[in-house]
């Protein structure tokens, strides 16, 4: 079940009862699937402050578009545009390019933070999914669980190990959803046939400027979720925290 929470999107710190509970985050990077090492802690800050800036911008279109019209959404996206968020268009416009590909309809409200119980209240998890929708695949109108990437285009090895960290991501979005009444309302066929994406934005794809990485639901991505979220939860009580960049 859902478990009532305050979240700080500053810290990204999901708070139920006055005490603050692992988020997805956590259990990725105390599995070891997170590996930043190397990396100067100002590329990491320009990268989190990009991908917080498209977040913001997609949000805000699906909002006004909601609301309003197209026109209207692009103007105000467009104001928020100038200066140093000029190069954030070039991500932004990759999503709208997927987003009429794919007949793209998100679920409302986006972006937003659920904390949900693992094996009866063991361990408490937070999770916040860019995305939540629907979209057209095969010609069926399917619901999915998204999360934007604006990382730079990984290859070979790299990319293997990514993809796992992201496929445990989306299995944590996915279980919170599962759990969600309000969105199996919106979705009744949400937890049969929800699938999990991941949407790379980057100039580097040619044409589209984006890459829609596709991952199986399958019953051991659960249960391998299950075991990392305890073992994280344990790490967490022998005090072996998570290292916040």
């Amino acid at each position: 079940m859902l478990i009532s929470h305050e979240f700080f999107e500053d810290t990204h710190e999901y708070i139920v009862l006055g005490r603050q509970v692992i988020s997805t985050s956590d259990v990725i990077q105390l599995a070891g699937l997170s590996n930043f090492d190397g990396i100067p802690k100002a590329v990491l800050d320009n990268a989190r402050w990009r991908g917080q800036q498209v977040d913001t911008a997609i949000k805000g279109y699906e909002t006004m578009l909601r609301d309003h019209n197209e026109e209207a959404a692009l103007d105000w996206i467009y104001d928020q545009m100038e200066g140093d968020l000029a190069e954030i268009r070039l991500q932004f416009e990759a999503y709208r390019g997927w987003k009429h590909n794919v007949g793209f309809e998100p679920i409302f409200p986006i972006d937003q933070s659920l904390v949900y119980e693992v094996l009866g209240g063991r361990v408490y998890v937070g999770a916040t999914p860019d995305l939540r929708g629907f979209m057209i695949q095969c010609g069926r109108r399917i619901p999915v669980v998204i999360d934007i990437k604006c990382t730079s285009r990984l290859y070979g090895m790299k990319l293997k190990e990514k993809k796992i960290a992201w496929g445990m991501q989306l299995e944590s979005y996915l279980m919170a959803s599962d759990m969600d009444d309000k969105l199996q309302e919106i979705a009744p066929n949400w937890m049969i046939d929800a699938e999990k994406k991941i949407l790379q934005l980057n100039p580097v794809f040619k044409e589209t400027g984006y890459f829609q990485h596709d991952f199986d639901t399958e019953d051991w991505d659960r249960y391998e979720w299950i075991g990392l979220a305890l073992n994280a939860q344990s790490k967490i009580e022998a005090g072996i925290l998570p290292e916040k960049r």
